[in-house]
C-alpha cells in the first residue's frame, strides 16, 4: 500500500467517525449548552477540520470535473463546509458575530463547491458581514443614528421565496425518505458502488436545502447582531412617541 493509499485510508476512516457524531449531535436531546455536548461538538470540528486538511493534501478534487465524474468513495468529502458550518452553528462559547460569519462562510463555499460540480445550477448567495468595512467601532463616537424609515414589503417577492421554501421543504423530506431506504439496502459486509453513489448524492442534495434554509437565518440574524451593537454603543437614536389623537366620542 502507498503513502497515498494508506493516507485516503485514514482519511475514510475519520471521515466516517466524524460523520457519525455529526448525526449522533443532530438527533441529539441533551442541553445544547452543556459541557458534555460542547465537547462533542468541539471534537466533531476537529475531526472535520482535519479531513479538510487531507482532501486538500492529497488533491482529491480536480478544478476541471463533473461530480459525475468523481469518484465514489470521494463524493462524501463534498459535505465536508456544510457539516462544518451546522457543527460551528451549535458553539456556545464564542462570540455570536464570529460564528454567525463563520458559519456562513462554511455554507457558501459548500454551495459554490456543489455548483462548481454541477450538483446544481443555483445562485450563491454572498457573505453578509456582521460589521461592514469601514463602519466605526463601537466605542460610543459618532452621533446617534435614527433608524431608516421601513420599507413596504414586496409582496410578490415575498410570494416567490415562500413558494421557494415550501418547495425546497418537500424535496428535502422526500430525499430523506430516498436517504433511509438507501441505508436499509446497504450491506455493511459488502460493497455496492452503486448504492453507496446514490446514497451520497441524495445525501449532498439534501444537505443543498440546508444549506440555503441556514443561510436565510443566519443572513437576518446579521441585522439583529448590527442593529444590537449600534444600539449597545448608543448610536441609535429613539424615535418620539407618535402623539395620539385626542378620543372625541360621538354623540
Amino acid at each position: 500500500m502507498t503513502d497515498n493509499e494508506h493516507s485516503e485510508e485514514s482519511l475514510s476512516a475519520v471521515f466516517d467517525k466524524a460523520l457519525a457524531l455529526h448525526d449522533e449531535i443532530d438527533v441529539s436531546t441533551e442541553d445544547s449548552m452543556s459541557p458534555e455536548f460542547q465537547h462533542k461538538v468541539k471534537k466533531c470540528i476537529m475531526m472535520l477540520e482535519d479531513c479538510t486538511k487531507l482532501v486538500s493534501l492529497l488533491n482529491i478534487f480536480s478544478n476541471n470535473e463533473n461530480y459525475k465524474e468523481v469518484a465514489t468513495e470521494h463524493l462524501k468529502y463534498f459535505m465536508l463546509p456544510v457539516l462544518l458550518g451546522d457543527m460551528n452553528s451549535r458553539l456556545t462559547g464564542a462570540e455570536r458575530p464570529d460564528v454567525v460569519e463563520t458559519c456562513q462562510i462554511y455554507y457558501i463555499d459548500f454551495l459554490q463547491r456543489v455548483k462548481d460540480y454541477e450538483f446544481t445550477d443555483l445562485k450563491i448567495p454572498e457573505l453578509k458581514p456582521v460589521k461592514v468595512e469601514g463602519e466605526s467601532s463601537s466605542n460610543g463616537s459618532g452621533p446617534p443614528q435614527q433608524p431608516g424609515r421601513p420599507k413596504p414589503p414586496d409582496l410578490a417577492q415575498m410570494n416567490r421565496e415562500r413558494d421557494a421554501k415550501m418547495a425546497r421543504f418537500r424535496e428535502r423530506k422526500e430525499l430523506e425518505g430516498e436517504i433511509k431506504n438507501l441505508k436499509s439496502l446497504i450491506n455493511p459486509g459488502t460493497r455496492d458502488e452503486d448504492l453507496e453513489r446514490k446514497l451520497y448524492i441524495s445525501m449532498i442534495k439534501r444537505f443543498v436545502h440546508i444549506a440555503q434554509d441556514e443561510l436565510e437565518s443566519l443572513q437576518m440574524e446579521v441585522d439583529v447582531l448590527k442593529y444590537m451593537s449600534l444600539a449597545k454603543a448608543g448610536k441609535v437614536k429613539d424615535q418620539p412617541p407618535k402623539k395620539s389623537r385626542p378620543f372625541k366620542p360621538i354623540i
